[in-house]
């Protein structure tokens, strides 16, 4: 039905959420809201399709797993992470993955769990009615019940040592460094995480000193990057660099500390931090050119808050961020006691 309406559908999940989504015509709005309720209220499957597609996951982990980059991230969490179920990537741990398919019970608990109606955003972008979209959504969500049930998820404790670990890479690669500090959670009230924001672009962007220095000038690495994603419980903010030659590891890592020391006692000039904000707010501006984009930044920011103006005052929050405040996140989240750090 989706190849014969000309659309394209596909999913995707993270530490926080999942989604479904489907960019077609207009005139398919009903036919696509039919499909996807039906998935959601009335999905049925046998014990051999499901040991079919957890089988799957295992060749999707391998893949993964192929770049030294999700190992290593693997081996930060593991060690950052001591209750929380951030501890384990998105796609899990590899023990778990290869037990999946005898475990055909649970995924039906899951299910009955978690695809209910309070657990659900629909979001529609483009050329629709909305009384006509409020009657299908009506019409083929309106007998959905409600669960009952609640997850218990553990509070993780405040780091109060640094942690360092090393990996060996089977193959001939680079070296990887990863750095991580305890972030705090989404918030769209608090300025803490928009301040952390923007220093990720102070620290890492291709304009940054540090991102200069390391990357063009010493040519010491190939790839550095650095932040923390929006969650809904505190995330790490992950540090990753590709490092060109064997012996400059310790060199890279001690640049990336230095810098960082550099922000905790020096504040950011004013003009730097405003243009900062200013690529920030209209990249983020630009990057909605297209309905499947709109989609997807709008469920990002209701699932985080369940309120679509969550994303206005996210960016008023990031107009306001100073150089004070870039001075105090520092000192807060990056003391050497939240770090952990892994080689690979």
């Amino acid at each position: 039905i989706v190849k014969n309406i000309g659309a394209d559908s596909n999913a995707f999940t993270t530490d926080d959420w999942t989604a479904y989504h489907t960019v077609a015509s207009s005139d398919a709005l009903e036919t696509i809201m039919d499909i996807e309720s039906d998935r959601f209220l009335n999905l049925k499957y046998s014990e051999s399709d499901f040991r079919t597609e957890a089988g799957a996951i295992l060749g999707e982990y391998n893949l993964n797993f192929s770049n030294p980059i999700r190992p290593l991230q693997e081996a930060v969490y593991a060690l950052a992470y001591r209750r929380h179920p951030y501890k384990h990537t998105t796609l899990g741990f590899l023990e778990d993955i290869r037990n999946m398919p005898d475990h055909y019970d649970y995924s039906l608990q899951f299910y009955d769990r978690y695809y209910r109606p309070e657990n659900c955003i629909i979001v529609v972008v483009g050329d629709f009615d909305q009384a006509e979209l409020e009657r299908l959504t009506e019409h083929y969500y309106g007998g959905w019940t409600r669960g009952d049930f609640t997850p218990t998820i553990p509070v993780e404790p405040p780091q109060d040592q640094d942690h360092t670990g090393t990996l060996t890479w089977p193959n001939r690669t680079l070296p990887h460094l990863m750095i991580a500090y305890h972030a705090p959670a989404f918030s769209d009230l608090e300025i803490d995480m928009p301040a952390l924001d923007v220093l990720s672009q102070l620290l890492f962007s291709q304009n940054a000193p540090l991102f200069q220095k390391l990357y063009l000038e010493d040519q010491v690495v190939d790839i550095l990057s650095g932040g923390a994603v929006d969650h809904r419980d505190p995330p790490l903010f992950e540090i990753v660099a590709r490092i060109t030659k064997p012996d400059q590891i310790d060199y890279v890592r001690d640049a990336i500390l230095a810098e960082i020391k550099t922000f905790m006692t020096t504040a950011v000039d004013p003009a730097v931090l405003a243009m900062t904000k200013s690529h920030m707010r209209y990249s983020f501006a630009m990057s909605l050119n297209n309905p499947d984009a709109i989609a997807r930044t709008m469920g990002h920011y209701i699932q985080l808050t369940g309120d679509p103006d969550t994303v206005n005052r996210v960016y008023r929050l990031y107009d306001r961020v100073t150089a004070d405040d870039i001075m105090m996140v520092t000192q807060k989240y990056f003391g050497e006691h939240n770090r952990t750090v892994v080689t690979l």
